[in-house]
């Protein structure tokens, strides 16, 4: 059996190009008539993955709810990690942290070294700081920013790769807050200084992780590609594409036609 893919055309980088027009055949499961060609398949190329469409048609994770950050994932990374084995909470771009006897205050001390995408620059806890403040702000929609308004007290940048967190009350669990459970994302400072809000959605942000975000449409679509030499793990893949598909059966029909490798299901039980 012949295997069939969707193909690309030239598409820009986000930074500094800007998208125009949708450059991508079709979404799988409909729309247009794709481009396909016989598949000379290489597993370690690309990888598709067709998902629940998000929360709104935005790339500003402030803007998306938990559920929907899902698909930002791969370019944004969090403080706290999750043991996958034993769920305990392990670093992530926070490579140790303290908390007061009171149980109000955390200082979080970072990893030194890591890299924004497209030169942004290198983490520090300005990004911390930025981060949290974006989903704090009045135009803030996400489902983290409930919580972080009810009980942040301050921060204070301590030094390049140390924060302090301030709470109004104590928070049995905090960690879970910044970790990959939760909405809180680690984004670019400097980028927000440059570009603005309006510079962002229309390019997209960037992040530390290990795909940086290729091209998009809010959505639509998004497109990843591999971050070589990533500080945690380089990806096998060298492409991520993301579709964003309404309905289960066309996700589903998307998977058994080959367009995409993984489908977003729902199992009810």
């Amino acid at each position: 059996m012949v295997r069939f893919r969707l193909v690309r055309a030239q598409l820009p980088r986000f930074r500094p190009c800007q998208r125009k027009g949708n450059p991508w055949p079709r979404r799988p499961g409909g729309g247009a008539v794709a481009t396909i060609v016989p598949d000379e398949f290489n597993p370690a190329d690309q990888l598709t993955v067709v998902m629940v469409p998000p929360s709104a048609a935005t790339f500003l994770p402030w803007e998306l709810s938990l559920e929907s950050l899902v698909s930002m994932r791969p370019a944004l990374e969090s403080l706290i990690d999750l043991d996958r084995h034993t769920g305990e909470y392990i670093p992530m771009l926070a490579d140790a942290w303290e908390i007061s006897e009171d149980r109000t205050t955390w200082t979080f001390f970072l990893k030194s070294g890591i890299q924004h995408h497209y030169g942004w620059g290198e983490f520090t806890a300005t990004d911390v700081f930025h981060s949290i403040d974006m989903l704090v702000r009045q135009e803030a929609v996400s489902g983290g920013s409930q919580f972080w308004n009810e009980n942040l007290r301050s921060m204070e940048v301590l030094g390049e790769y140390i924060i302090q967190i301030e709470l109004f009350r104590p928070v049995s669990d905090f960690l879970s807050r910044v970790s990959v459970e939760h909405n809180l994302v680690m984004l670019s400072s400097a980028q927000w200084n440059e570009d603005g809000e309006e510079g962002i959605r229309a390019n997209g942000p960037v992040g530390t992780g290990s795909y940086s975000i290729e091209t998009g449409e809010p959505g639509v679509f998004i497109s990843f590609i591999r971050v070589e030499d990533h500080w945690r793990k380089t990806p096998s893949f060298q492409q991520l594409q993301i579709f964003f598909v309404e309905g289960e059966a066309t996700r589903i029909a998307a998977i058994l036609s080959g367009e995409a490798d993984i489908a977003q299901l729902f199992v009810l039980g």
